[in-house]
């Protein structure tokens, strides 16, 4: 395959080399791998095709999410908790872990791409260019639609719940980039990967209310948060993110 084969170039050509080891020796993670990289392609076609006002800065944009992908599964025999976030480790432990559980362990992966890194992915190249003037940041605005809009195009009866997600992610992004100090900035990070995880458990887990949660916009799916998920119920190893839990007692 060519270096734009899998999405925008360097670093998708990285992945689509990963992939390909992946199902050569039967890895699970390679069902969500191949997805995203036929989806990336696609992007990347209509981004050659003149589909975005600019292609160059969409390529980028795919090349950059294929870097925190990749950061969280190479090298493959090093501990990477450090650097993984919580949506990405349980993504990657429901492959690993329930290979019948694929359906799953594909929506979990998409959920960590779109809700974990494409509005820090969007935020990064932004902040490069600030301030970028009215109508190149409402024309970046229209290509990242378009681009959460043939992610969701590819998901089939989950279509529905990806664009409910989509609707996070510029606002998010905005945010990161308009933050006011570092610190503020890194709180909003932390509250993406918040936001993140507990979808992974909505997503994983049999979560009463689970199906209309899952749809929630990131505001409201606050307010229903702790929610009733006892321990032996859950699927994954990582604990269900919750605000308001109080401090435990000190003798």
């Amino acid at each position: 395959m060519g270096a734009h084969d899998a999405g925008g170039g360097r670093v998708m050509h990285r992945m689509t080399a990963l992939l390909e080891q992946w199902e050569r020796c039967g890895d699970p993670r390679a069902d969500f791998a191949g997805r995203w990289a036929a989806t990336a392609r696609q992007i990347a076609a209509a981004a050659h095709r003149g589909r975005f006002h600019q292609s160059d800065w969409i390529l980028t944009l795919l090349d950059l999410l294929a870097d925190y992908y990749l950061i969280t599964v190479e090298p493959d025999d090093d501990d990477l908790t450090f650097v993984t976030a919580g949506a990405w480790r349980a993504a990657h432990e429901m492959a690993r872990r329930r290979p019948s559980q694929s359906q799953r362990a594909v929506l979990l992966g998409f959920n960590a791409l779109i809700c974990n890194d494409l509005p820090q992915a969007i935020g990064d190249l932004l902040t490069s260019e600030w301030p970028p003037g009215v109508v190149r940041l409402e024309r970046r605005r229209d290509d990242v639609f378009r681009v959460t809009d043939m992610i969701a195009s590819t998901m089939g009866g989950y279509g529905r719940v990806v664009r409910a997600w989509s609707t996070d992610v510029w606002p998010r992004a905005l945010a990161l980039v308009t933050a006011v100090s570092d610190p503020w900035r890194d709180l909003i990070r932390q509250d993406i990967e918040l936001t993140a995880a507990r979808r992974a458990h909505l997503i994983a887990c049999d979560i009463p209310g689970r199906e209309a949660l899952l749809s929630l916009p990131e505001h409201e799916l606050d307010l229903h948060f702790p929610v009733c998920h006892l321990p032996a119920h859950c699927r994954l190893s990582e604990p269900l993110p919750s605000f308001g839990v109080p401090a435990p007692a000190t003798s």
